[in-house]
């Protein structure tokens, strides 16, 4: 069961290049639907220092996938992204998408995620709800264009700039600027802005109509979200909804730059639970079972250099029992508490969850 309402973490101003601001993309349609392979990208460039991306992609249509969905991210000079799935009885894993792009600055085509920060759960809009697309950027330096679009399990890159006729409405001498903002379960998210974040705009298109006569205005994922309780000191980020009402939010502190604990937070009173028992570890990222009676989240402990580990635990409260799975996380991820926020210079690794299916 897809939730597709969890929060989208935009970065603002992370790069500038060509006199686009990175963070923006809109879309229209008046051209026919264009693909590019990592072949053709290489061949149309003539440059053989672009990276062609690559994807391996799992068994089974998407009807078929189960377990807990998880995505490894390793943001440094080229971004891997793999999507698999867990068992949550026997750990047992099953790719099911993975994608090497490269983000290089320098490079005369490279790509770039809908974000260069990834956080618990931040991720998750990034990846389509059948799980075969992850949502990307195109840079192209020779004319400072951004290209939104995403990348299929083939590798095959879907340009949705193109297929909207956006490439040609830049106004006199600016580029064309659109940036992918992910999916839900069916619509494209993506915005434009040429100048500033605070001036960004947001549209969706059906993902089974790519036509300018098909999109809309406005940010369909931000739209949805809950309002979570946040000051100066800490906060709450939505991690899935176990109902209309109440939902699993990570309570993080800024001070320490972490998160603390996943609660079970009901919207409509602000009142957070607690159940996951103890205060000697830290939780995190939690998504619910498919039956709605457990939650699978990321834990590590508060003292020692453990690296985060998963475990399933009742809803309703009770021992978490620990999954035997190996997940990356980079050295600085492992100490204490994952950082909630991971940066790209540092060249981190971080999994988070994204769904139980």
């Amino acid at each position: 069961m897809r939730k597709r309402v969890i929060a989208l973490a935009l970065c603002a101003g992370l790069l500038l290049l060509g006199g686009c601001g990175f963070g923006e993309e809109t879309a229209d349609s008046l051209a026919s639907p264009s693909s590019e392979s990592a072949s053709q990208i290489k061949t149309e460039q003539e440059d053989p220092q672009v990276s062609e991306p690559e994807s391996v992609a799992g068994t089974g249509s998407a009807e078929e996938i189960s377990g807990i969905i998880a995505m490894t991210s390793e943001i440094s000079g080229d971004s891997t992204f793999h999507v698999f799935s867990i068992d949550p009885n026997t750990g047992e894993q099953q790719s099911l998408l993975r994608v090497t792009y490269t983000s290089n600055v320098g490079k005369k085509t490279y790509y770039l995620p809908p974000t260069l920060t990834v956080y618990s759960a931040s991720a998750r809009e990034w990846v389509s709800s059948d799980l075969s697309k992850i949502a990307a950027t195109k840079y192209i330096s020779g004319t400072g264009e951004y290209h939104a679009g995403w990348f299929d399990a083939s590798g095959a890159f879907y340009d949705v700039t193109e297929a909207l006729g956006l490439q040609a409405q830049s106004d006199f001498d600016d580029p064309a600027c659109y940036f992918a903002g992910g999916f839900t379960e069916d619509f494209f998210v993506y915005y434009a802005n040429n100048t500033a974040y605070e001036e960004r705009s947001y549209f969706h298109v059906p993902l089974e109509n790519m036509t300018m006569d098909a999109v809309q205005e406005g940010d369909v994922i931000h739209d949805a979200l809950p309002v979570l309780p946040s000051d100066s000191d800490s906060g709450y980020n939505l991690s899935d909804w176990v109902d209309e009402t109440q939902c699993l939010a990570d309570q993080y502190v800024k001070q320490y730059d972490r998160k603390v604990n996943s609660v079970r937070f009901n919207v409509a009173t602000g009142e957070a639970t607690e159940f996951i028992p103890g205060t000697s570890r830290y939780n995190w990222n939690g998504v619910l079972s498919p039956d709605g009676s457990s939650v699978a989240f990321l834990s590590s402990p508060k003292q020692g250099t453990d690296p985060p580990s998963l475990y399933l635990t009742p809803l309703s409260g009770g021992d978490p029992v620990k999954v035997d799975v190996s997940l990356s996380f980079s050295d600085r991820h492992s100490l204490n508490s994952p950082n909630f926020v991971q940066y790209p210079s540092s060249g981190g690794i971080c999994t988070t969850l994204l769904d139980w299916r």
